[in-house]
Formats: C-alpha cells, sequence, structure tokens
C-alpha cells in the first residue's frame, strides 16, 4: 500500500485506521481547520481523551504525513560523508 508510510506513525502501530480515517477528515479543508495540535478526534464513540496514549495527536499525524511526503518527493542525500 502506497499511503500505508503516511498513516503510520512511529509508536502508534494499533492505530492504523484511527490515522487513516483522521487525516481523511483533516483533508477536507486546505487549511487544515480541524486540527487540533495537542489532541485529536472522538473514536469509536468514545473521546480522544480515553485512549490515553493509544492515538497519535493531530500534529504527530501531520508531522508524520508531511515527512512521508518529502521523504518520497526529494532525491537520496548524495553527498559524500563529512560534507556539511
Amino acid at each position: 500500500m502506497i499511503f500505508y508510510r503516511y498513516v503510520t506513525v512511529p509508536g502508534y502501530s494499533r492505530s492504523l485506521e484511527y490515522c487513516r480515517s483522521r487525516l481523511r477528515t483533516l483533508a477536507e479543508d486546505t487549511s487544515v481547520s480541524k486540527a487540533l495540535w495537542d489532541s485529536g478526534s472522538e473514536w469509536k464513540g468514545r473521546s480522544f481523551e480515553m485512549f490515553g496514549l493509544e492515538l497519535p495527536t493531530d500534529s504527530e499525524l501531520i508531522l508524520t504525513a508531511f515527512g512521508a511526503f518529502f521523504d518520497e518527493r526529494l532525491p537520496p542525500n548524495t553527498a559524500a560523508k563529512g560534507s556539511p
């Protein structure tokens, strides 16, 4: 699956379904206005807080997707070791 790296947040291996759903919700508008930097959304009828540390925050999810996008788009670093 090509989008697996976009929705797989390190440390949250059991939350793939939530991550996929939450990214879909956040992508509904171009300003990501539904994002909550220190929280997330309700999931399966339970508040985000009830999951404790089982779900990533929106910030973690967005940064993971952002990093995956650039990892995919930018060429590998071919500079010699020790070069700035």
